[in-house]
Parts: structure tokens; sequence; C-alpha cells
């Protein structure tokens, strides 16, 4: 069995990597950073303050320990917003700072998709990404299954399952 123990719990808008490091520096157990929240359909509208963000000024220095450390970090960030599943509104913001620390591994988690926020064309989206962006992974929860690659809109076997081992 292999155990991958994660930093997590903190506030992305807050210069959090000396709490990182300081959490980092008691153990050599760490694996990565994260999950790390940023839009997450009805939480993000119960945020007091800041909303957070991946290409928060305050992230840099995460994504920069991330690289040094070489460990990934896994951030949820939706690709749209409930109620208007076309947009990809958010996808600048996660495509910014993965242009800005190309050095830093990646885990998108869920591919941006959650219970509350199902955008359309969500497979095409994640395609064009991880061909962009050489240091992004894609976490598959049970949310991307079942609702986008094993949705009403792709059939099992269909060509568009191609890039789904």
């Amino acid at each position: 069995m292999t155990v991958a123990p994660l930093v997590c719990g903190f506030d992305p808008t807050d210069r959090p990597r000396g709490r990182i490091e300081f959490v980092w520096n008691r153990t050599g157990r760490w694996a990565g950073v994260g999950e790390v929240m940023f839009r997450h359909d009805d939480l993000t509208s119960l945020t007091v303050g800041e909303v957070s963000s991946p290409d928060h000024a305050a992230m840099d220095d995460v994504l920069a320990f991330c690289s040094e450390k070489e460990v990934p970090i896994s951030i949820h960030h939706d690709s749209a917003s409930m109620g208007l599943p076309g947009r990809h509104e958010y996808i600048g913001a996660l495509e910014r700072a993965l242009e800005r620390h190309r050095s830093t591994s990646v885990v998108w988690c869920h591919a941006g998709v959650s219970r509350r926020v199902g955008p359309n064309g969500q497979l095409d989206l994640v395609r064009e990404l991880l061909l962009r962006h050489p240091n992004l992974t894609v976490e598959l929860s049970w949310v991307l299954l079942d609702r986008i690659v094993d949705g009403p809109d792709v059939a099992v076997g269909n060509a568009e399952r191609s890039w789904f081992p």
C-alpha cells in the first residue's frame, strides 16, 4: 500500500509559503501540496473575503515551492459557474498559473467538474489543456466519469473516449 500525504488546509490568498515550509520541515513524509480549493460550486459563494484563484499572486510562492521540492500540487478549480455550462470563464486563471510555473506539476482535481458544475464541451477542453500544458495532470473523479465521460452525450465505445485509457 502506498500513502501520499499532502500539505493542505491553508488560505491560498494569504501568502502561505512560510506556513507550508514550517509544516513541510516537520517530517520528510510529504508527497505534495493540496487539494487547494479555488472555485467550487456553492462553496465559492460562501467564501468570506477575497476569492482565491490559481493565478493569485500569493500562489506564485506555493507553486514555486512545489517546483523546488519536485512535488505536485493538487487544485480544485471549476472551469465554469453553475448555470453557465458553456462559458468556461475560470480557465484563464488556471492557464495563467500553468504558464507562469511550467516546471510545477499541477493535478487538476475532477478536471474542473463538480456536483453542480458540469460544463459543456469539457472533454474537448481537457484534451486541449493537456496538449498545451505538459505540466498538467487531470484527476478523474466519479463526477467526471459519471457526468461527462459516461454521460448521456458520450456513448460507451465512442471515439470521443479515445483519450481515456
